[in-house]
């Protein structure tokens, strides 16, 4: 977050973590940011569910994906890349992660810490909701 903040991003979280995560959500949540007056550069969703309804309400409501705004969710399902417009995803491998914890929590059951730092490998699938910023738009072809 310090590098975007070094670039002149700001930040902001306009969700209450305690709202399903659905598609559903999302779009109704990208509405209420888009009517505030303010089209954000980049909007991040909490899952790709929540992005895919987001991404439909900016469609819907005739806003350029990725032109005026860029969508990316958060888990790396298969259903962003059975769309038409291909959404940009961060993949977690859930079963990596998964067995670290489970092994953690052995190990603090054990030795009464893990005392340990583990690394997982994360996965980025670029689809066609993202457009670097720093480019100029003709600099750039958005993956079709």
């Amino acid at each position: 977050m310090r590098a975007l903040s070094k670039d002149g991003a700001v930040l902001r979280q306009s969700t209450d973590l305690k709202l399903p995560r659905t598609a559903e959500t999302g779009y109704v949540l990208t509405r209420r940011l888009i009517e505030q007056g303010e089209i954000p550069q980049a909007i991040h969703y909490l899952n790709d569910a929540m992005a895919i309804g987001g991404l439909r309400f900016l469609i819907e409501a005739g806003i350029d994906v990725p032109g005026t705004v860029s969508v990316n969710g958060f888990n790396g399902t298969a259903l962003p890349h059975s769309l038409t417009t291909r959404l940009t995803t961060i993949e977690v491998p859930l079963m990596q992660l998964g067995r670290k914890a489970a092994t953690a929590a052995l190990m603090t059951a054990q030795q009464g810490s893990a005392n340990t730092i583990d690394l997982i490998d994360i996965g980025l699938t670029i689809g066609n909701t993202v457009l670097d910023r720093r480019m100029s738009p003709e600099a750039q072809d958005p993956a079709p």
